[in-house]
């Protein structure tokens, strides 16, 4: 059973001659210590999930400057393909027309 602080705030115990019937006040700690296990549990699992998510961010961040130069780098060997295409096709232009 999944336990909240609804749960524990509107939990009743039986009243005996003298007192609460512990054996049932002792079932309900139980109760709650095995949902805060379960809690505890995937806080720290959540906790290692962002810890692993910081490093992979970290990770890309520390990649960018260089993909940013890798891409600078293709943009500027594709400009100056597509100037040496453009000056060949110049050329064979010139040749037609000069013949």
């Amino acid at each position: 059973m999944k336990i909240n602080s609804f749960d524990i705030q509107e939990k009743c115990f039986s009243i005996r001659f003298r007192g609460l019937d512990f054996h049932e006040v002792d079932a309900f700690l139980e109760e709650i210590n095995t949902g805060l296990k379960a809690l505890e549990a995937e806080s720290r699992t959540l906790h290692e999930d962002i810890g692993e998510s910081k490093r992979q961010r970290i990770e890309v961040e520390d990649q960018i400057p260089s993909v940013l130069e890798i891409h600078a780098g293709l943009l500027n060997a594709a400009k100056t393909d597509t100037a040496l295409l453009n000056a060949e096709e110049d050329k064979i232009r010139f040749l037609t027309n000069a013949q």
